[in-house]
């Protein structure tokens, strides 16, 4: 099994985003796969880093949800989404720049309709969720 992270981070009406390097436009989240002797919040901890150059502590980090999903040959793939308050996202850079043209905070809806399906389905629960409970 594999075991991936994402961060999630919203300022007001905006989502913090990575543009892939794709010819069609496609966003990510911050995150990638965890080691096989680390947990998930340090990988996720280390991948935000690699990427983005943001320097995450365990008190900024909140669990959200995780979805399990089925890859080409039944490959399964644990996806965990963290939560991170945007005052934790100070300074930050593409560090990945073979795999990423951008690391930027874009309008929520204008980021939606370029997600893969997981990370849409975390990022839709997650507004529904606000909206119920405020």
């Amino acid at each position: 099994m594999i075991v991936k992270t994402r961060l999630l981070a919203f300022k007001k009406d905006k989502i913090f985003v990575l543009k892939k390097n794709s010819p069609k436009t496609k966003y990510t989240f911050a995150g990638g796969t965890v080691k096989k002797n680390e947990t998930k919040n340090n990988g996720f901890i280390r991948e935000v880093f690699e990427e983005t150059g943001v320097t995450l502590s365990k008190k900024d980090i909140h669990y959200y949800t995780s979805f399990l999903v089925v890859k080409a040959k039944n490959i399964l793939v644990e996806k965990h989404y963290y939560i991170v308050d945007k005052s934790a996202i100070k300074k930050y850079s593409n560090l990945e720049s073979n795999k990423f043209t951008r690391v930027c905070w874009l309008p929520i809806y204008e980021v939606i309709p370029f997600l893969d399906k997981t990370d849409k389905k975390a990022v839709l629960e997650y507004l529904e969720r606000k909206v119920l409970f405020q």
